[in-house]
Order: structure tokens, then C-alpha cells, then sequence
């Protein structure tokens, strides 16, 4: 077997060709991830962390004989962190930015393993500072979680996996219009009812863009995106240039490969609701909503969500799974009752990282249970009874 390299790059010196083989290799990867995307990435390296000392490490295999080109193994966005909550040392992530809800790195399949072991020897020769590597929003049991376990065995540095959290999905036997009854069940009945009220005040459509996407519908998602509390709070994307400049990017990226998708609920010609979603591979991945505060009592948030679901076996026949991008008890859940198990995994290096970690598990655990009124234990009564 051809030996592999990694090649470290800052991520504002990234050619074309290598852009170009990142994006073919997300196509392929073992695990579909948009927010891996180089189409994600480099636009939220450019204008939600500038001046980050963010690297792209790719890892390749060379070509026969050294005749071909070499090809990535893996694409990993990399950055240094000096202690967080996480890991109080000194250690290397994987790069997600403020609006990432996904952090499986993108490996091509049967590589896995090995682009992971080759990522670990960089890190040893390049960060001997570097006490870990973390991995957050990672799929438990997926396939580069499975490759992740593998590689540290092999490779003999110890995995610490948090407690799982699950995330709602849509798959494939959740979809159509019976499926929608069942998924919503006594609230199918309500959600009906808001839907012919809404309908009361014009024509009511239900569109879904995915190849060309019109300049008007993402200017009518960050508009509707920023209507309401969220434009009040700050939170929006319209609230900061930066982050519409990232969206704007992004969108322009996808869309150049027919894998952005947006959804519309229109009255009268007006959008009265939008969502913004990404494609990786087979997967969808849903990215942010928004919605006119006028029509707030008829709930048109879940009704845009409710079209998806009913029209699903139509328009996105394609895709073995949507992935929600939602925090637990969101009201999504009732809508997509799929579900992954999402974690933080960290690869220790050595010893003091596997203290440090202990020490923050401790500190986390003693603190739980003051806050529901137990007592603590010293942490020389644990060393005892352990």
C-alpha cells in the first residue's frame, strides 16, 4: 500500500486544486458532513474567525509509482486551543465554527483508519504541545467514530467519549402524508387547522428550491430569519455583516453544486416562512429558519417543517437522511422522530491529559450534585473506594 503524508496548510492558502479535490472527496467521504464542507469551511474561516490560526491538514495517499497524483485520504480543518472547558491543557481541535452542528471530519472510505493514525503522528511531530485532540458533535457509532476507536488502539492512546445527546433526524420511513399523521399524531389535527386559517388570508403554497437559487429567496430567508426575537436579541445573521457575509458564501458555494436547499411557505406571493438547508453526499442538513412574527399564532414555523415531511417521498427522494441540527426537546422532534447520538470524543495523548481530564470529569460531577442537593465526596474518599 502507497504511504501516506499529511500537508498542513493556513486555510487562506488553499489553491483551487486543492479546493477542488476537497469537494470531490466530501462526495465520496465515509460519513456525509456539510459543515466539512470546503464550500463551509473556508467562508467561516474568512468571516466568522478571522485571524484564526486555523490549519487545513490534508492527508494523502501518493499515486502509484509516484506517477499520479496524490489523492486525500482525509480533510481536516484543525485549531489550537491553549485550555477550555473541555481540556484545561494545551491541545488541537477539529474546527467548528459558531454555526457548525456536525464535527465528523470528511475521510474517503477505506481510509479511514489510516488517515486518522497518519493525522495522529503529524500532530505528535508538528504539536508535541499538544496534549489532545478533540472532536466534537461526532456521531457515536458511526463509521469514523468506529474508524476514530480503531486508530487509537492501534495506535495505543487512550478515547474518552462523553455521554451521548441525542439529535432529531428524518429518514426515509418517517416521510409522506401518512407518516405525518403518525409522526404528530393528536397534533396532525391542529396543524391542519392552522394551515387553512394561514390559507384564509390568500393562496397558500409550499415551494422547494434546490438547484438554481434565486438572489430572492435567500434575501426572503435572512429577511424572515431576522424578523422577530431574533433580530431583537442580536441573534440573527442579518444582525451582524460577518456572519450574512458568511451565509451569503456559503450559499453561493452549494448552490454552484446544486446542494443548498431552501423551503418557502408563500401567501399571496409573500414568503411567509423559510428554512436554509445544506447537502453532503446523501445526507441533508438543515441550517436555519425563520418566519413572519405576524402569522407566530398559526405556527407556520412547523407547518413550512410539515410540508417537508409530507412532500419528502417527491423532493428529496434522493437523500437517506436529514439531519435537524436541533438541540434536544426542540419542536422538531415531534415532527422528525429519528434520532442520532451525537458526542464529544478526545484522543489523549498522554498521561497529563488523561489527569486533566479526570480532574475536569470531577469537578463537573461534584458540582451536579451540589446542585441537586447531594452530598460530595472529597476526592480522596473516591481514590479510596475506587
Amino acid at each position: 500500500m502507497a504511504p501516506y503524508h499529511a500537508r498542513a496548510l493556513p486555510h487562506d492558502a488553499v489553491s483551487a486544486v486543492d479546493i477542488a479535490r476537497w469537494a470531490a472527496l466530501e462526495a465520496q467521504a465515509l460519513e456525509p458532513n456539510a459543515y466539512a464542507s470546503p464550500h463551509f469551511i473556508l467562508p467561516a474561516l474568512r468571516h466568522l474567525d478571522p485571524g484564526s490560526p486555523a490549519q487545513i491538514v490534508f492527508i494523502e495517499q501518493e499515486g502509484a509509482a509516484g506517477t499520479a497524483a496524490p489523492q486525500p485520504a482525509a480533510v481536516f480543518a484543525l485549531r489550537r486551543q491553549r485550555g477550555n472547558k473541555v481540556l484545561p491543557l494545551p491541545h488541537t481541535e477539529v474546527y467548528q465554527s459558531m454555526h457548525s452542528f456536525c464535527g465528523a471530519p470528511l475521510l474517503a472510505q477505506g481510509h479511514g483508519v489510516q488517515a486518522w493514525q497518519r493525522l495522529f503522528a503529524h500532530l505528535r511531530s508538528s504539536s508535541p504541545w499538544s496534549f489532545a485532540l478533540v472532536i466534537r458533535n461526532l456521531e457515536q457509532g458511526g463509521e469514523v467514530h468506529r474508524a476514530l476507536q480503531r486508530a487509537c488502539d492501534a495506535a495505543g492512546y487512550r478515547l474518552h467519549d462523553s455521554a451521548p445527546r441525542q439529535r432529531a433526524m428524518l429518514l426515509p420511513e418517517d416521510t409522506g402524508p401518512e407518516a405525518l399523521k403518525r409522526n404528530l399524531r393528536k397534533q396532525h389535527a391542529e396543524v391542519e387547522r392552522c394551515k387553512r386559517r394561514v390559507a384564509e388570508g390568500g393562496e397558500l403554497g409550499w415551494h422547494i428550491h434546490r438547484d438554481a437559487i434565486e438572489p430572492r429567496v435567500v434575501e426572503d430567508f435572512l429577511r424572515l430569519e431576522h424578523a422577530g426575537w431574533k433580530g431583537e436579541e442580536g441573534s440573527s445573521l442579518r444582525a451582524h455583516p460577518a456572519e450574512e457575509a458568511f451565509f451569503q458564501e456559503m450559499v453561493r458555494g452549494f448552490a454552484s453544486e446544486g446542494r443548498a436547499l431552501f423551503t418557502e411557505l408563500r401567501l399571496a406571493g409573500q414568503t411567509i416562512a423559510s428554512t436554509s438547508n445544506l447537502v453532503s453526499g446523501s445526507t441533508g442538513f438543515a441550517f436555519k429558519v425563520g418566519w413572519d412574527p405576524a402569522y407566530r399564532k398559526n405556527g407556520i414555523g412547523i407547518l413550512n417543517e410539515a410540508e417537508l415531511v409530507r412532500n419528502a417521498p417527491q423532493v428529496i427522494a434522493d437523500l437517506q437522511a436529514f439531519d435537524s441540527g436541533a438541540e434536544p426537546a426542540s419542536f422538531i422532534e415531534k415532527l422528525w422522530p429519528g434520532r442520532r447520538s451525537l458526542i464529544t470524543s478526545i484522543v489523549l495523548f498522554n498521561r497529563p491529559a488523561h489527569w486533566a481530564l479526570q480532574a475536569v470529569q470531577w469537578a463537573r460531577d461534584r458540582a451536579q450534585r451540589r446542585q441537586a442537593g447531594a452530598p460530595s465526596d472529597a476526592p480522596e474518599a473516591q481514590a479510596k473506594a475506587g
